[in-house]
């Protein structure tokens, strides 16, 4: 079944793409995630691709010293107003207004952030998590840049 959903896999210059899926009347529990696994027909040799959460992680690109302004490696989602960025130094940035991607500047309330500290951050319209009603579940995948993901 997975293999006629996914016939329109394509993988180009390292950027993965394929066709939009439907998966027909879903119920149960909350949907956190799309797990896509290369399937070789063997559980030895299958491998997971990609883990679709709804997250994308965020680089601090320079140093913020009590600052609003801080400067990230350009981002790939935007960002709602009020999150909070915990970064993998320790130091935390709450956003003070939304983030369009793609951003090289976020702002944010006053705040230290160390260069190169990483934090995951929720990407605005990944529809993920999803609380599944019995209808139709449509996943359609990105058409912009660098698609689904870039290897």
């Amino acid at each position: 079944m997975l293999s006629s959903l996914w016939a329109g896999i394509t993988a180009t210059d390292g950027v993965f793409d394929a066709n939009d899926v439907t998966f027909t009347s879903i119920s149960g529990n909350s949907v956190e995630a799309i797990v896509i696994f290369q399937d070789t027909g063997s559980n030895a040799t299958s491998t997971m691709v990609a883990l679709i959460d709804g997250h994308f992680i965020v680089t601090a690109d320079a140093t913020l010293s009590a600052g609003t302004a801080l400067v990230v490696e350009p981002t790939v989602a935007s960002i709602p107003t009020a999150t909070v960025l915990a970064f993998s130094s320790g130091q935390s940035a709450t956003l003070n207004g939304a983030s369009t991607a793609p951003s090289r500047v976020i702002t944010v309330t006053s705040t230290t952030v160390t260069t190169a500290a990483r934090a995951d951050a929720p990407a605005t319209g990944s529809g993920l998590p999803v609380t599944p009603n019995g209808g139709n579940i449509i996943v359609a995948w990105d058409n912009g840049a660098n698609k689904i993901f870039k290897l």
